[in-house]
């Protein structure tokens, strides 16, 4: 969260375009309210996948469609 308000910082000051007043209202409701993340689709091989249950940071897995990959 602080690179993301750091990046946006700056380029509501370094930089002119569309949509910069937009940029500076969302920028100073994230330094008001913070952000929280309540969740994040992932993709990607299974076995790489269940390497993330051994992350404190994530909990409450689900397992969504599975697609087979034709290798060949």
């Amino acid at each position: 969260m602080l690179q993301l308000i750091a990046d946006v910082e700056w380029m509501t000051n370094n930089i002119k375009y569309n949509g910069v007043d937009d940029d500076k209202q969302r920028l100073a409701y994230l330094k008001k309210n913070g952000v929280r993340v309540y969740g994040a689709a992932v993709t990607g091989p299974v076995r790489e996948l269940e390497k993330l249950k051994e992350e404190s940071e994530f909990w409450g897995f689900r397992l969504g469609r599975i697609e087979v990959w034709n290798w060949s």
